[in-house]
């Protein structure tokens, strides 16, 4: 009995780095192949400096603000 592979999301991880173009491409690849959606994550760790200036103005950090301007380009 052979069941099918039903994939629904891909998680794609990135650094940047010029590797990562690599496996978006594949992840594409393999979402587009199963009728899937690809969602796009990257980590950041604020520094302590960082989450002070978001928690004392209520607005994202200059660190946030670039890494989101990185992955809607990766995008």
């Amino acid at each position: 009995m052979i069941t099918e592979l039903e994939i629904k999301k891909v998680l794609f991880a990135t650094d940047f780095l010029q590797s990562s173009r690599l496996a978006l491409d594949y992840a594409v690849a393999f979402a587009h192949r199963f009728e899937a959606t690809i969602i796009m994550l990257h980590v950041v760790e604020l520094s302590y400096y960082g989450v002070e200036a978001e928690l004392v103005t209520s607005r994202p950090c200059m660190t946030r603000i670039e890494a989101e301007k990185r992955l809607e380009a990766f995008a």
